[in-house]
């Protein structure tokens, strides 16, 4: 899942959403967990992993606000050049308008380096899709490891000193994992945005299997039911949300529905004023060529200024529809549903079964799930693009 949101941390009461709380990154969730998994903590918490999940989490977090924050600083300078550019025969002839003008130009300059040259906003946007791509690969190892090592996993329950051995164990797959990924996170995205099928999906390719009647295997439903298939689909359901509390100058911080729904109608009402603009200038073409100099013709000048008024809202069109592109709400708000409604009849079969295999075929079927929603946010954001055509 990609998750894709602020790392929370709470050390009062928790308000709002809280993230993350599937890897025990919260005290509140962690405390939560220890009364309700006692016998298979050990499982559930990986300091070593949270360490690394909290570093990769908070970088993706900083450079996708300054992806976003360039990005929209771009296309607004390249709005107010174009509406610079459209609107200067409305200009009084004064010495100030020239370095308006200049002003304009240089913010229009801004803009090209950045969204089209991709100058300044390409590095910030690749450290946030490999950071991201990382951090979500920890998660999807960590809940990986309690489906296919079911041997390791029922034998840490044995003993204190069995835990022990566990945990170092684990420390050493997860050695090896950061040294599969670490320092290779460009060529790991380029093969997720780029290539088809599902190579590298699954982690831990020497599975174990639990044993028959397996005691602890009970527990690890319990925890994974809770903390996977409950957090996975009701993260969907977070991220589908049409209102949020985050005001007008948080627009890069609202949810996608919301954005889609502001973009949209913004676009519109951009779209109506030009045709009442053009509406208006037929009509005045119209007497110009009827009536001659009647009195019902429209001045000149009039007729500039709603001229003028009809590029600069198709501008300011093409501006938000260049926002929506670069955002990709749309994209967003599809992805998101087909994984709640994906997440939500894998939850529904796990929970209404009771079959073992059944339910390990249903868990693994999840991980599979993960990986092509965190596949499709990569590849969206990866392609999307703050470009003012």
């Amino acid at each position: 899942m990609d998750s894709m949101s602020d790392n929370v941390q709470p050390t009062g009461p928790q308000r709002g959403h809280v993230f993350n709380d599937d890897l025990l990154m919260n005290a509140n969730d962690l405390a939560f967990a220890r009364s309700q998994f006692p016998n298979i903590i050990h499982l559930l918490e990986d300091r070593r992993l949270q360490e690394k999940f909290a570093e990769y989490s908070n970088e993706a977090d900083i450079a996708r606000d300054w992806v976003r924050r360039l990005g929209f600083g771009a296309v607004v300078s390249a709005t107010l050049a174009l509406l610079a550019v459209a609107t200067e025969p409305l200009w009084p002839h004064t010495l100030w308008r020239q370095w308006l003008a200049l002003v304009m130009e240089l913010g229009g300059l801004f803009a090209a380096l950045v969204a089209g040259g991709g100058l300044l906003l390409g590095p910030w946007k690749r450290q946030w899709l490999e950071s991201r791509l990382m951090a979500e690969r920890l998660r999807q190892w960590h809940f990986q490891l309690l489906v296919r090592h079911g041997k390791e996993v029922e034998a840490s329950c044995a003993s204190a000193d069995a835990i022990a051995q566990f945990e170092k164990e684990r420390d050493r797959w997860l050695e090896k994992f950061l040294q599969a990924h670490e320092g290779k996170l460009e060529a790991r995205l380029e093969s997720f945005t780029d290539e088809p099928g599902d190579a590298g999906d699954c982690f831990h390719d020497q599975p174990t299997l639990y044993s028959h009647k397996s005691a602890v295997l009970a527990r690890v439903f319990d925890a994974f039911d809770q903390l996977r298939f409950d957090h996975q689909y009701n993260y969907a359901v977070y991220k589908l949300r049409k209102s949020s509390a985050k005001p007008f100058w948080q627009f890069l911080k609202w949810p996608a529905m919301k954005q889609m729904a502001a973009l949209s109608g913004a676009s519109s009402f951009c779209f109506t004023c030009a045709l009442i603009c053009s509406a208006i200038l037929i009509y005045g073409y119209a007497f110009d060529v009827l009536a001659g100099n009647s009195p019902m013709a429209i001045p000149a000048n009039v007729q500039l200024g709603v001229r003028t008024g009809a590029i600069a809202v198709a501008i300011l069109g093409a501006a938000l529809r260049t926002i929506q592109e670069g955002l990709s709400p749309d994209k967003e708000i599809e992805r998101y549903k087909h994984y709640r409604g994906r997440t939500l009849q894998l939850r529904e079969r796990f929970k209404q079964t009771t079959d073992v295999k059944e339910r390990l075929h249903l868990m693994e079927e999840l991980e599979l799930a993960s990986v092509d929603e965190m596949k499709g946010f990569l590849r969206t954001h990866y392609n999307a693009r703050f470009v003012l055509e």
